[in-house]
């Protein structure tokens, strides 16, 4: 049969259609495989599915096709030609047994005519990949540590996420963290890389979601616009991102080709048309980033959603619960900051979970913000009081907050709140006006006495002198 070049599957990511795709590879191979019920198009009973497709794995992996293309061709086919059709785990395994081979392997040439199985050897026995050892064995083994790009925040092989919530900045926080660890400037009080030897960090964002004006402005923002190393894949109208996709294909050929330090997928909701909320799509999808990050050795950074009325545990502050979707998009992950952004020119960084223990989990930072200087870490006095703490957050909120709106702002429990607020009252730094129509509930407001001492006010404020 006759396939045009666009339709050669090594260039075109995950065959089209695969079935047609299996019957020209066999084609070209030349030769009829040893397995008597392997005629093209027929149907494969048990008893030889097993080695049908990972003689079809091994034509496709001689002809240079990724991982992902082949399971794709394989899934097709065992679909439509396997009497009964083998587990997807199984066809998994076997396209991922074919793909521990280089190209030009001559156990591929095996797989191929049929003579070699994909988990068991010549002689029937299991080929044994897990290996036991003791834990003194483990602890005197060579170990390359972790290589950080970013101090606590990027770590090489380890996976960043960024909760927050829509318009409070996880792109934008993202953005300031990787120009870090281009330029080897400071964010947060740590240095980013700067160099990887003798050369610059490579960096490949998949964005989901933004149009070309707003990465426009973001790289201007972010002093990029004349940086080669960080790359897009610019897609706002979303990919399906799913183990064996065309678009997985794709993004699985790139990253061979450009070999990142870090990846970032921005929004993870528009990178995988799965349901959030499905646990056993969330763990597929959660699977083939590990599984590349495992491979490639990168950095994996993910800005993700939190949920619409925030819950929060004891003590006002949000906690990693609070991510939107299943558990599975956090549980995997070593490193989970949290991302508020409560008034203008503020903002908080939770630190809700650090496994490598470089920085304490359960704490806060908080952050000045503003267009040209980015995100920097508000000095704290150490002898600064929760009375001046409330008259702080205050300024930050002119039209006002309730009792419990302070105790969230400032992650304290309603109780303590209550007594920074009555102690700055006393002083006459605080004052509360009861809410129409609310059961004895007021708004609390910063005393000032005029415009001046309102601008001297927001001035140290903004300084972090208060």
């Amino acid at each position: 049969m006759g396939v045009s070049v666009e339709a050669i599957p090594w260039q075109d990511g995950a065959p089209k259609i695969p079935t047609e795709v299996a019957q020209w590879i066999w084609n070209e191979a030349g030769k009829r495989r040893r397995t008597e019920t392997r005629a093209d198009g027929q149907p494969i009973p048990e008893g030889g599915r097993n080695n049908a497709l990972a003689s079809l794995a091994g034509s496709m992996r001689r002809r240079g096709m990724s991982q992902s293309a082949i399971t794709a061709a394989l899934m097709e086919v065992n679909d439509e030609q396997c009497r009964p059709p083998l587990d997807d785990g199984d066809v998994r395994r076997i396209a991922q047994s074919v793909c521990r081979y280089e190209a030009n392997d001559p156990v591929v040439r095996l797989f191929e005519k049929g003579q070699r199985d994909p988990v068991y050897d010549e002689e029937g026995r299991l080929e044994h990949r897990l290996q036991v050892a003791t834990i003194k064995e483990l602890y005197e083994m060579e170990s390359p540590g972790y290589e950080q790009l970013l101090g606590p925040y990027i770590i090489k092989g380890l996976r960043t996420l960024i909760g927050a919530g829509t318009g409070e900045g996880k792109t934008t926080i993202t953005m300031h963290m990787l120009k870090s660890v281009l330029t080897g400037s400071e964010f947060l009080g740590e240095e980013g890389v700067g160099w990887i030897g003798e050369r610059r960090p490579k960096i490949l964002i998949i964005d989901a979601e933004q149009s070309l004006p707003d990465i426009q402005r973001l790289a201007d923002e972010c002093g990029l616009t004349d940086s080669e190393d960080l790359k897009y894949i610019s897609a706002p109208d979303g990919l399906d991102l799913a183990e064996g996709s065309h678009d997985a294909a794709e993004v699985e050929e790139i990253l061979e080709e450009e070999r990142p330090d870090i990846l970032v997928v921005d929004p993870l909701y528009k990178a995988a048309r799965i349901d959030s909320n499905d646990e056993r799509q969330a763990v597929d999808l959660m699977r083939l980033f590990d599984r590349w990050r495992a491979e490639y050795g990168f950095a994996f950074v993910m800005p993700v959603h939190t949920r619409k009325g925030l819950k929060t545990q004891q003590g006002g502050q949000p906690s990693m619960d609070d991510i939107f979707g299943s558990g599975a998009f956090s549980r995997g992950a070593e490193i989970i900051l949290g991302l508020r952004r409560p008034g203008p020119g503020f903002a908080r960084l939770y630190i809700w979970k650090h496994r490598p223990g470089m920085i304490d989990a359960g704490v806060h930072i908080d952050m000045k913000f503003d267009r040209n200087d980015g995100f920097t870490m508000m000095q704290r006095d150490d002898g600064l009081s929760r009375r001046q703490m409330v008259v702080k957050t205050l300024l930050l909120h002119k039209s006002g907050l309730t009792l419990d709106e302070i105790a969230n702002q400032m992650g304290l429990s309603k109780e303590s709140a209550r007594h920074a607020v009555r102690d700055a009252g006393n002083h006459g730094e605080v004052k509360g006006e009861k809410i129409e129509g609310s059961r004895g509930k007021k708004l609390y407001k910063a005393v000032v006495a005029d415009e001046n001492d309102m601008a001297r006010w927001e001035a140290m404020v903004s300084n972090g002198e208060v």
